[in-house]
């Protein structure tokens, strides 16, 4: 059985990944396409546009060519979406591995794939080495992603480190990663790599039809929603519509979530939101003081921005302090402190749609014993019945941050709840 893994957020859904699924399938000859999809909160520490269940849903069935829709759509848990590059590959990854996928495809904004492998072995293979670079680097100011690509520099030359400058080359360098790592652990997958028609997120090809999503997520913001329909399957867009404009609804998310936040800072003390994940080396005292000042989210982000701290991650520690994620919970899920690698990752994979194909694909998973990971359809049965304690507290982590998500978005609590909505499965 041959299946081919994608790691996406669909945020939101585009003509650009609807390539990647019909090509990843072409270049596999895959039986299943399985998605790998981040929640509520992606990985550049924001909202989605869309719920999870919403965009689970529609890339089922939105290909013009039904032998390309996606069959399955799982969930990359809140702890891994909503981190840095390293830590939401290694989530990514692993959870399709457990199911047992035999290839993983990706985008990259370079035809040069070898030279991708080769920063992801010597990565791997000079990893004491970049990690000291890397500390050197950040112990001057410099954000990790920066000293990542000043560690590539000093071993491989400039050359190779240019390849970092693009955001989805950094994630295929640790897709690749993780997928060698898993091969000298004995779990053979193999590398799909699908070059972007566009070089880059901020990018739009009226032509051709394809932009990023951070393009279309600013044209529904900043002009009309008529001129982002293009890009994107007319599901998609009616799913958008729902509810009235959808800048409308994102702008009052954002102001909401902005007023969590400054409540959320506001009432503890500097020293106590050192406790939540990654903030630290004296960003609490800036929190506490820029928050007297900030006016929006996006304005807090822009005065807590500096060589240490990219944008996103400030973004992602906002959500970290939204749904209270401290750093004693994200270690221990997934496995890695600041110091490095102290235990093995909590994995699951719970189904958010399913096709005809995803139902079969289960099917087999289970018959042939094929899962190293539990598959949880039930949330609720899963939570009553598991005795894993990692596995329980990252449930019930995903849990929260759909209740916060639902919050921002003023939708009824228990209607959304993650506790009663069940995944969608086509019969």
């Amino acid at each position: 059985m041959k299946s081919v893994g994608i790691i996406a957020e669909y945020n939101p859904l585009h003509s650009g990944h609807l390539y990647q699924i019909a090509k990843a399938r072409e270049l596999t000859g895959a039986d299943y396409t399985i998605i790998c999809m981040s929640g509520n909160f992606v990985q550049r520490g924001e909202p989605a546009i869309m719920d999870k269940w919403t965009r689970a849903r529609v890339v089922l069935d939105s290909s013009p060519d039904e032998r390309n829709n996606a069959d399955l759509v799982i969930e990359l848990p809140t702890v891994y979406a909503c981190n840095r590059a390293e830590i939401f590959a290694m989530g990514a990854v692993r959870t399709l591995a457990g199911l047992g996928v035999s290839h993983i495809s990706f985008g990259c904004e370079t035809h040069n794939f070898e030279g991708l492998v080769e920063i992801a072995e010597t990565m791997l293979s000079e990893k004491a080495r970049v990690n000291e670079l890397i500390d050197t680097f950040m112990k001057e100011g410099i954000s990790r992603a920066k000293a990542n690509q000043m560690a590539v520099a000093n071993i491989l030359g400039e050359d190779a480190a240019v390849l970092l400058e693009g955001p989805n080359n950094i994630l295929s360098i640790e897709y690749l990663k993780n997928i060698i790592a898993l091969r000298n652990e004995g779990v053979v997958i193999e590398a799909v790599p699908v070059q972007r028609y566009v070089s880059g997120i901020n990018e739009s090809n009226s032509i051709l039809g394809f932009a990023g999503s951070t393009e279309i997520r600013r044209l529904i913001h900043k002009k009309t929603f008529d001129e982002a329909a293009k890009y994107m399957p007319g599901k998609v867009c009616l799913a958008l519509s729902e509810g009235g404009l959808p800048k409308e609804r994102v702008d009052k998310a954002c102001a909401t979530a902005f007023e969590l936040l400054r409540n959320d800072i506001t009432r503890v003390f500097a020293g106590e939101l050192t406790n939540l994940y990654c903030i630290g080396e004296g960003l609490e005292n800036k929190l506490k003081k820029e928050i007297v000042f900030a006016k929006s989210t996006d304005d807090l982000v822009d005065r807590l921005t500096s060589k240490r701290y990219t944008a996103s991650s400030i973004r992602r520690i906002l959500v970290y302090i939204l749904i209270g994620l401290t750093g004693k919970t994200a270690d221990s899920l997934t496995g890695i402190s600041r110091e490095g690698k102290i235990s093995e990752p909590a994995l699951f994979a719970r189904v958010l749609s399913a096709g005809e194909g995803g139902r079969e694909f289960l099917r087999i998973v289970k018959k042939e014993e094929q899962a190293t990971i539990p598959v949880i359809t039930n949330i609720n049965k899963f939570l009553d019945e598991n005795r894993d304690d990692k596995l329980r507290l990252m449930a019930e982590l995903d849990i929260l941050a759909a209740d916060m998500y639902n919050i921002i978005f003023g939708r009824d609590m228990y209607d959304y709840s993650d506790k009663v909505i069940t995944p969608h499965i086509e019969i």
